[in-house]
């Protein structure tokens, strides 16, 4: 995941990456192992089901040339949610893949900053240059924010560069000590504010208050079910007095450039179109109706699922992120310990972010592999306890 996307070669109309080389590798590794000793939980099931899902919509859409794509996202989804369980809740196999992670975005802020002062992206350039590949040197003026070129480092995009740093922060400061987490984060914030993108922030600041939010329980018990009761109603009174609906709104004020939250709510609008006349199966990597100006983009995972895949595609993805998080709360409820309450805010934050951006390219990959070594915790203390 760390090598730049211009690092590939084809094979006909496949392109390969060496992440999935990788992955196909653990996948015919992996895979014996679990279908025979691996006992699936509730939300799992939600999840192979998704993956089983969005591969017959690619087939329906496309016939067989759609087996490729869903056998890319079963690679990027459920064998790497596989493989980042297969550290079974080993809390120093956690410590020591954040380690390097964390060591990996300190070595990118010399490029960051660079990139984010000229524009010229470094990595991408000297990566295309060894292979010999096409590479977009400037991603040019649309990817100019408050005096900033957007960096995107080894990244395709500064959005992902953004939101897989940022989505490993509330663990670092579990894992390590005040000063040795503030030292290795450097290079998560560095990403965060040279990236220039709403989604690292938004997640930041939900990060920030559920960890306050747990702070001020020890005086107010019931925080949450505060929080709980007001998110709710002011969802209802968004929903009834507002013409854009309470997940426009939040996409809204959740922007840093008011051109890309019109362009973000144009696109909820005119998907849903296409969402309603095909719920089933979505429409796959069809063109969606829209104006002939808008830019075929989707800044949105949740959206682009749906779009896709139809409502099944969400339905079952959103359950297994719904379970997940709920199993991590009870885990911390029952335990009372932290790590539990760490999961729940990772995802939390993820599942929020994935409403104003799109998690490709190894994004996706990264946040599930995260995701599955997180509930390898899970599994190890339900097993311990039997």
């Amino acid at each position: 995941m760390l090598i730049p996307s211009e690092v590939y070669f084809q094979i006909n109309t496949i392109r390969i990456e060496p992440y999935r080389i990788y992955l196909i590798v653990a996948a015919l590794v992996l895979l014996p192992k679990v279908l025979l000793k691996h006992k699936f939980s509730l939300a799992e099931k939600f999840l192979i089901f998704y993956c089983v899902w969005c591969t017959l919509s690619f087939l329906v859409n496309h016939g067989p040339a759609g087996l490729q794509s869903g056998a890319i996202l079963f690679l990027e989804i459920l064998v790497g949610y596989l493989v980042g369980s297969s550290i079974k809740g080993d809390i120093n196999a956690l410590k020591k893949f954040i380690f390097i992670v964390l060591l990996a975005f300190l070595v990118l802020i010399p490029f960051a900053v660079s990139e984010s002062l000229t524009g010229y992206r470094y990595l991408h350039v000297a990566a295309a240059n060894i292979v010999n590949t096409p590479v977009e040197v400037y991603l040019g003026d649309s990817y100019f924010r408050y005096g900033l070129h957007r960096a995107s480092t080894i990244f395709s995009h500064p959005i992902l560069y953004s939101v897989c740093a940022v989505a490993i922060l509330p663990v670092v400061y579990f894992l390590f000590n005040k000063v040795k987490a503030s030292v290795l984060s450097m290079g998560v914030f560095v990403a965060m504010i040279t990236s220039v993108t709403s989604a690292g922030f938004v997640m930041f600041g939900i990060q920030l208050i559920l960890y306050s939010a747990k702070k001020v329980q020890i005086y107010v018990p019931n925080i949450f079910k505060i929080i709980l009761y007001v998110t709710t109603i002011s969802y209802v009174l968004i929903a009834a007095f507002s013409n854009r609906g309470p997940i426009l709104v939040f996409i809204s004020f959740a922007s840093l450039n008011p051109a890309t939250a019109f362009a973000r709510y144009m696109q909820w609008q005119y998907a849903a179109d296409d969402i309603s006349s095909n719920p089933f199966f979505g429409i796959g990597f069809f063109e969606w109706s829209r104006p002939f100006w808008m830019s075929s983009s989707v800044d949105s995972y949740w959206l682009l699922s749906a779009l896709q895949n139809g409502y099944p595609a969400i339905f079952t993805l959103g359950t297994f992120i719904i379970l997940t998080a709920i199993k991590y709360w009870q885990e911390w409820k029952k335990s009372n310990n932290d790590l539990y309450f760490v999961f729940f805010t990772i995802v939390f934050s993820i599942a929020f972010a994935g409403f104003t951006v799109d998690f490709f390219d190894r994004a996706q990959l990264f946040m599930f592999m995260l995701i599955g070594m997180f509930s390898s915790f899970i599994s190890h203390s339900e097993k311990s306890r039997v």
